[in-house]
C-alpha cells in the first residue's frame, strides 16, 4: 500500500509538471513575439518572394507590435537562405520564405543538400501560387502549343527555351512539357527572370518560360507572344491566353509557389500563432486583390496541409527529373 501511495504521488506530480509545461508552452505562443522577427527571403530583391515579404511584413509588424525585418539570402536554389534559418534557434523568430526549388527540387537534384525540407523545417502555411507563362519571340511563328510542338519536332537544331535557372518551377515546367508532348528542347538556364527577358528580347533564345508578372507587360506591349499559361485556369490578368489544358494537354498544371517555414522543434503554440497571423493577412480581400492584379494568388493553409502539399510536390517532380535523366549534382 505504501508503494502504491508513493506511485500515485509520483504520477500526480508528473501530471502537474506536464500541465505546467503545457501552460507555459501555450503562454509562449500567446505572448509571441516579444522581440524583432527576421524573415529570410531566398531570392534577390525585386523577385516575387521579396515583394511578397515586403508587402506582408509591415502588416505583421502592426499586428505583432514588433519589427519584422526582411533579409535577402540568395544562392543555390534557396539552399543558402535555408541553411541560415537552420542555424537559427527553433523559437519562431527566424522565418523562412521557401519555394518549389528550396523545399522540393533541391532534395531531388542535390546529393549534398545540408537539410531536409520537412525533417529540418516545420511548415507554417502556404503563401502564394504564381502561374508561369510560355512566351515566344515574335520572329518565331508560334501562337499556340500545337505550333510550338510542330516547330520543335521539325527543327534540325533543337529549339531552346530559357528559364531563370536549374530546378526552378519554370525549368520543371519545361521538362514536363517535353515529356507530355514528346518534343525535345534544350534548356538554357539564366541567373534570374530579368536575364531571361533580356535574352529572349534580344533574340538569343526563341522561347522562355517565366513568371507571369514579369512577362505580362512585355506581352501587352507586343514585344513577346504568349503561347500558354501553365496554371489549371486562365489568369484574370491575361484572360485571352489559354491554358495548356485547354490546348490539348489535359490535366497539365505547373505553378511556382511560396510557403512559410520555421526551424523544426519550434514550439507548436508559436507555430500556430504565426499561422493565425499569416492566414488573417493573406485572406484580407484587399491584399488578395493587390496580388491578383499581377497574376499571382495569395493562398493560406494549415501546417498539416502544407506538409502534405510539399510531400506531393517532392513525389511529383522526382518522377519528372528521373524521366528527364537529370542527374543530382
Amino acid at each position: 500500500m505504501r508503494n502504491l501511495a508513493g506511485l500515485l504521488r509520483a504520477v500526480a506530480a508528473g501530471l502537474a509538471l506536464a500541465t505546467l509545461a503545457g501552460n507555459a508552452s501555450a503562454q509562449a505562443g500567446a505572448g509571441f513575439p516579444t522581440k524583432p522577427v527576421r524573415w529570410v527571403v531566398i531570392f534577390a530583391p525585386g523577385g516575387f518572394g521579396d515583394v511578397l515579404a515586403r508587402f506582408v511584413g509591415p502588416q505583421l509588424t502592426e499586428e505583432w507590435a514588433q519589427p519584422v525585418v526582411v533579409e535577402n539570402r540568395t544562392g543555390a536554389g534557396g539552399a543558402v537562405g535555408s541553411e541560415l534559418v537552420l542555424r537559427a534557434p527553433a523559437d519562431g523568430y527566424t522565418l523562412l520564405g521557401g519555394s518549389l526549388s528550396s523545399h522540393a527540387v533541391n532534395l531531388i537534384l542535390r546529393k549534398d543538400l545540408p537539410y531536409h525540407p520537412l525533417k529540418d523545417f516545420a511548415p507554417v502555411t502556404t503563401l502564394a501560387k504564381l502561374p508561369n507563362l510560355i512566351v515566344a519571340h515574335p520572329s518565331l511563328p508560334v501562337r499556340d502549343v500545337k505550333q510550338l510542338v510542330a516547330i520543335a519536332k521539325r527543327t534540325k537544331d533543337r529549339l531552346s527555351y530559357g528559364t531563370p535557372g536549374v530546378g526552378t518551377s519554370m525549368h520543371m515546367t519545361g521538362e514536363l512539357l517535353k515529356q507530355t508532348t514528346g518534343i525535345d528542347m534544350t534548356h538554357v538556364p539564366y541567373k534570374g527572370g530579368g536575364a531571361v527577358m533580356s535574352e529572349i528580347l534580344g533574340g538569343h533564345v526563341p522561347v522562355a518560360i517565366i513568371g507571369l508578372p514579369i512577362a505580362v507587360p512585355l506581352v501587352k506591349a507586343g514585344r513577346l507572344r504568349a503561347v500558354a499559361v501553365t496554371s489549371a485556369k486562365r489568369s484574370p490578368v491575361m484572360p485571352d491566353v489559354p491554358t495548356l489544358g485547354e490546348q490539348g494537354l489535359r490535366g497539365f498544371e505547373a505553378t511556382a509557389w511560396q510557403a512559410l517555414f520555421v526551424k523544426a522543434g519550434t514550439p507548436a503554440p508559436i507555430v500556430e500563432r504565426i499561422n493565425r497571423s499569416f492566414v488573417r493577412i493573406l485572406n484580407k480581400p484587399e491584399n488578395r486583390a493587390h496580388f491578383e492584379r499581377d497574376g499571382s494568388e495569395l493562398v493560406s493553409s494549415t501546417p498539416q496541409e502544407l506538409t502534405a502539399f510539399v510531400e506531393s510536390e517532392i513525389a511529383r517532380w522526382s518522377k519528372v527529373v528521373r524521366a528527364a535523366g537529370i542527374q543530382p549534382n
